[in-house]
């Protein structure tokens, strides 16, 4: 009986050493994807305000287009109006 109980006792201590090494494994697994996707978040939000400023610049160009070609007296006041942001729309 010493002897199963001793075996019992070495078992049970492999077991749950076998178990934190599980766990552990599994913490750093999570950790790494955890990592691994908040830098896909960050690249994702470079690339969405690299849109929105390529948009924003192509507005501009657009805007600064239209106010050439009105100072040429190519379009008429109302095109000039909604280039200034100042045209409603009905």
């Amino acid at each position: 009986m010493k002897n199963f109980s001793k075996f019992a006792r070495i078992t049970i201590s492999d077991v749950t050493a076998d178990k934190v090494d599980g766990y552990s494994f599994v913490a750093a697994y999570l950790e790494a994807d955890i990592a691994a996707w908040q830098e896909k978040k960050n690249k994702l939000l470079e690339m969405v305000d690299e849109i929105l400023a390529r948009k924003q610049r192509e507005l501009e160009m657009l805007k600064s287009s239209l106010l050439r070609l009105y100072s040429l007296g190519l379009i008429d006041q109302e095109l000039r109006s909604w280039v200034k942001g100042e045209a409603r729309c009905s």
